[in-house]
């Protein structure tokens, strides 16, 4: 197991390459990881953040969840890119409820990024929400994507499965 000193500095890269990073850490650096998504930096804390959601696990939404709620948006906007990574995120409930809040976030870039993460995730759950968006948002650009979303998640909706 790595010193959280080793950990920050591998999280605190320049520009940090997730699957690399991934790569150099064990199981059990990961109990570090998963407490640096509180830590008062919050670039260190967003990188946690981002770092537990590219493992892909539903065991990490309840550490990443709190930085959904979070009012720094640095914060958010890594929740909601977090939880596109998390295999099987549209089929859990915490997950689908807190990208629905995030959808109505008062920064744009939160917006945008939680209707990406519906989209990659599959969330169809939150189709009527998202015609909403792409017909009342103030940001023609949000509209746009949120349109071009919707269309992904009929598309997913309406894929037979064999």
């Amino acid at each position: 197991m790595k010193k959280i000193k080793e950990i920050i500095r591998i999280l605190g890269a320049d520009e940090p390459d997730y699957p690399s990073i991934i790569s150099k850490l064990t199981k059990e650096d990961y109990l570090i990881v998963n407490k640096l998504t509180k830590n008062r930096s919050s670039a260190i804390a967003t990188r946690a953040i981002i770092c537990l959601g590219w493992l892909g696990s539903e065991e990490f939404v309840e550490s990443i969840a709190p930085a959904a709620k979070s009012e720094d948006p640095s914060l958010r906007v890594a929740a909601v890119q977090a939880f596109g990574k998390i295999k099987g995120a549209n089929k859990n409930q915490l997950v689908v409820n807190l990208v629905n809040g995030l959808l109505d976030d008062k920064e744009v870039a939160i917006r945008k990024f939680a209707l990406k993460t519906t989209g990659i995730a599959g969330i169809s759950t939150l189709k009527e929400k998202i015609k909403q968006i792409s017909e009342n948002d103030q940001s023609d650009k949000i509209k746009k994507l949120a349109g071009e979303v919707l269309q992904k998640l009929k598309i997913v909706d309406d894929t037979p499965i064999l």
